[in-house]
């Protein structure tokens, strides 16, 4: 039988000993430190402890997706527009022109904007105790899924999960953190104004591009007719996420106002170059739009404090594509100003007695829509197009609209 000896113990290595493990080591404890200091210093506001950012710009474009909590959290700000990418261009200072005693007026609108991260927005807008007047863009886009987020929507910000917080090591937070230490502000990226429409415009005015436009309405234009959802309730969106967080604001004493973006009757064909939104959300998108626009009215006439605003009730706002950069971007700066102060002026107020009214005009418009002749260049047509289609006086001639009802109180 053989025998044992003991174990001088010479072939074990302690772990400290092994570079690779040290190393190992090392990395771990500056994760841990760069956690503790991203967790600790909080500049995405959603812990009850951190600094609170003095801020560089209430118009963060589409680093907007990261800062809900901030901007939920503004006790100073008593305005927030929640938007898409045709809202974009509104600067802070627009907003507290058009919508007298706002003040430290957010504008939270991205490019790309979807179901869930709206949807996102508004409960913390609902959560934060703070009543406002919120600006709601009620666009295209819910039509779609309500399952769909936005690419690159930072959704770990918003969970309730405290592991997914980690995800906030990342390259924005800390150069973030870095400008908060530096400057002692928040390090937001303001919005410039547009030096012109120049190349954009020209692209979608070329005679090319005009040629293809007229060709696609004149093949298309039997698609518009095609059926869409059945009621109200298919628009989930709207009646699953939208409605409810209305009910929910309103109760919390805020003042919400759906402002339906003007589109180019253009947007609603396949036009090369240009997104066809049929594909995302089928054959009868047409169809859904106006199905959309009649349920926001009817679902929140007994919210109180909702209002529906559609500044195309005036069609020739939408009869002229130069007014446009593209079929689904109203361009023109002067049309953007009097798009914003329609809000609060009655005549484009949409209510279950004049919303019926309003779809007719809009489906027989849209399917008898003829593209006119191009400016030659941008701007050269600032005024609405035709004035037999205005439902008010002649544009040179009606009141301006702003501060009509806008009163922030």
């Amino acid at each position: 039988m053989g025998r044992s000896f003991p174990s001088s113990g010479r072939g074990r290595r302690r772990w400290w000993r092994s570079p690779a493990a040290v190393v190992a080591a090392l990395v771990l404890a500056g994760y841990w430190a760069i956690a503790a200091l991203v967790i600790g210093s909080d500049v995405r506001d959603i812990y009850p402890w951190g600094v609170e950012p003095r801020l560089a710009s209430r118009h963060p474009l589409n680093a907007s997706i990261d800062l809900f909590s901030v901007a939920a959290k503004d006790r100073a700000s008593n305005f927030i527009l929640v938007g898409g990418s045709t809202t974009m261009r509104y600067t802070p200072e627009q907003l507290e022109r058009s919508f007298p005693g706002a003040h430290n007026a957010w504008n939270l609108s991205y490019s790309g904007s979807r179901p869930v991260d709206r949807d996102t927005l508004l409960r913390l807008l609902a959560e934060s105790g703070t009543p406002r007047r919120i600006l709601v863009s009620l666009d295209w886009s819910y039509a779609l899924d309500p399952d769909e987020m936005r690419a690159g929507f930072s959704a770990y910000l918003y969970d309730r999960s405290a592991l997914n917080d980690l995800k906030m090591i990342n390259r924005d937070t800390l150069g973030a953190i870095r400008t908060l230490a530096r400057t002692g502000r928040l390090g937001i990226a303001a919005k410039q104004p547009q030096a012109g429409r120049g190349s954009r415009w020209q692209l979608w005015h070329s005679p090319a591009r005009l040629t293809a436009m007229r060709r696609s309405i004149a093949l298309h234009n039997s698609k518009l007719a095609t059926a869409g959802r059945p009621g109200c309730d298919a628009l989930a969106p709207l009646a699953d996420q939208l409605v409810p967080m209305l009910k929910k604001l309103a109760a919390r004493g805020n003042r919400i106002d759906l402002l339906v973006p003007p589109y180019s009757p253009l947007i609603y064909y396949p036009v090369a170059g240009s997104r066809d939104r049929s594909q995302e959300t089928g054959d009868g998108f047409f169809a859904d739009q106006l199905l959309l626009r009649r349920c926001a009215v009817t679902m929140t006439a007994d919210i109180p404090g909702v209002a529906v605003w559609a500044p195309d009730r005036d069609l020739s706002l939408i009869a002229d594509f130069d007014g446009f950069d593209d079929p689904g971007h109203l361009g023109d700066a002067a049309l953007l100003t009097k798009t914003l102060q329609a809000v609060g002026d009655e005549r484009y107020r949409l209510t279950v007695a004049n919303v019926g009214a309003y779809i007719d005009a809009l489906r027989a418009f849209t399917m008898t829509y003829r593209l006119p002749p191009p400016a030659q260049q941008p701007n050269d047509r600032v005024a609405f197009a035709d004035p037999r289609l205005s439902i008010g006086r002649h544009p040179e001639t009606r009141p301006r609209f702003a501060g009509q009802g806008n009163d922030i109180r």
